[in-house]
């Protein structure tokens, strides 16, 4: 029997560290919250420490079951860590779900200390960790595997290495993105039935048997039914599953459209109250939808609330319709709108903020005519917003450079061509010198882009919100200048 360390006693951590007890191998556990271990060394055989360091020594096996990249950073690298005092030999396992680019940082760590690393999500919610039946997804050196791959098995079903360092977090990438679609595609299905009056105990008897089976479909219709979500895997751990998989997605060039609609309808459970329901409550979305009129419907509060809700979300969500407003600007004989990117939005100070190449003809609108409008529309929400502003034009000062020290270099590209946008050209172009249309600029080489790189910054003086309900349109007026609240005709 092996002595192993088991760091993270969550509903996922605490019964697989129980499995590997029960098997007979002398474990010490260790939890932030110590009442947690305490518990766990009066259920099973073992013991526990008061940090990770302490836990990992003498181990011949180390797994991790944390929440993040942070967590996972701290009982790691961190100064207490198990980084400290792990042995030469032994083997890390960790069991979160993680970004890959940590699991290869800490593979490369390993490799120059001279133990072994697996990066070995899991999969199979908490009844899978419980019943000692998780999927395992790994990475790493197949010696590393076939050391470690009896004691994973005392809690898994399955298990498979599929390559190496971050291949686990890959595969566990490619898992969550699989249910996110499920579940919304069955929750959609659901909400169907129920209302076009099926029973649907027996639909899914039925079609459960079929092509249109899953695991989301066997082990969630019942509770989805019942409206039964105070169980099972949280919408906050999805949604920061689902954020790591989008942000890999970005580094490899894939599209993930229905995921990210996905990812925002649970933003919806979230404030809804839902951060630790269950992924299948999707649904509730739905039926709620369904029933009632939002909070903001007729109430002014409520609208601003939402409005720069959703101005923040923008931010941050690429797939956001409030992220690419259209921009117009000019006088009443010359005037132009284009899309531009939103890049910050301040309800403090009733600001939003874009980036621009000062050499566009907008920028000598500005100029001129310092007054401008943002149209928004988001299909999803039925809501449209118009915001009429006051622009400032920022260039080589402080809040240009802070904003391009944040602007990722891939980004800066469109700073670099030779001659501004909108320029005339006789053959298509992107404006970069052919010989460097393809070149992957390194973060060094896009400041020369800086010097054409301008933030324009918009001060709101009124907002006009216009919701599209069925049961009747409402549309609402709010000047920031005057602070008066008005309801409009639609």
């Amino acid at each position: 029997m092996s002595n192993v360390a088991f760091i993270g006693l969550g509903v996922m951590g605490y019964p697989m560290a129980g499995y590997i007890s029960k098997a007979g191998h002398n474990v010490t556990v260790y939890n932030r919250t110590a009442a947690k271990a305490d518990k766990w060394v009066a259920e099973y055989k073992g013991s526990k420490a008061d940090n990770p360091a302490k836990a990992a020594e003498n181990a011949d096996f180390i797994f991790t079951c944390v929440g993040n990249d942070n967590d996972l950073r701290e009982v790691t690298f961190g100064e207490n860590g198990i980084f400290k005092t792990i042995k030469k030999g032994s083997v890390y396992t960790d069991n979160t779900t993680a970004s890959a680019t940590i699991a290869r940082e800490i593979y490369e760590h390993s490799k120059k200390n001279e133990f072994g690393f697996l990066d070995a999500p899991v999969s199979g919610g908490q009844a899978g960790a419980e019943n000692g039946a998780l999927t395992v997804m790994i990475g790493g050196d197949q010696v590393n595997f076939d050391k470690a791959k009896d004691i994973i098995d005392c809690y898994s079903k399955k298990m498979k290495l599929l390559g190496g360092a971050g291949n686990g977090q890959l595969a566990k990438m490619v898992n969550q993105i699989c249910i996110a679609g499920l579940v919304q595609g069955l929750s959609e299905a659901i909400n169907f039935g129920k209302k076009a009056g099926l029973n649907m105990e027996d639909v899914i008897e039925v079609i459960s048997k079929g092509a249109a089976q899953s695991w989301q479909m066997e082990n969630r219709y019942k509770t989805m039914i019942d409206d039964q979500f105070e169980f099972g895997f949280a919408v906050d751990w999805m949604r920061k599953d689902l954020k790591i998989a989008m942000d890999e997605a970005k580094n490899n060039g894939s599209l993930l459209p229905v995921t990210e609609i996905v990812d925002k309808y649970y933003g919806e459970v979230q404030e809804m109250g839902g951060k630790r329901w269950d992924t299948s409550s999707l649904i509730r979305r739905l039926s709620k939808q369904s029933r009632m009129q939002p909070a903001y419907y007729e109430d002014f509060d409520e609208i601003k609330n939402k409005i720069w809700s959703m101005l923040k979300n923008a931010i941050k969500d690429r797939s956001s319709p409030f992220r690419i407003p259209v921009f117009i600007c000019g006088d009443q004989e010359n005037f132009d709108g284009r899309i531009v990117v939103l890049r910050k939005s301040d309800r403090v100070n009733n600001l939003v903020q874009y980036h621009s190449d000062i050499r566009s003809d907008k920028i000598t609108k500005l100029k001129n005519n310092k007054n401008a409008a943002m149209l928004f529309y988001d299909k999803e929400e039925k809501i449209q917003v118009r915001l009429k502003v006051e622009c400032t034009v920022n260039h080589n000062n402080d809040i240009t450079e802070e904003s391009w020290s944040k602007t990722q270099h891939i980004s800066r590209k469109c700073y670099l061509i030779d001659n501004g946008p909108g320029t005339q050209s006789d053959t298509p172009t992107s404006g970069l010198k052919p010989e460097l249309d393809n070149f992957d600029y390194t973060k060094e080489q896009s400041e020369a882009g800086y010097k054409n790189f301008t933030v324009i910054q918009c001060k709101i003086k009124s907002i006009e919100w216009l919701y599209l309900a069925a049961k009747g349109h409402r549309r609402a007026k709010f000047d920031l200048e005057s602070k008066k609240d008005c309801w409009l005709i639609p």
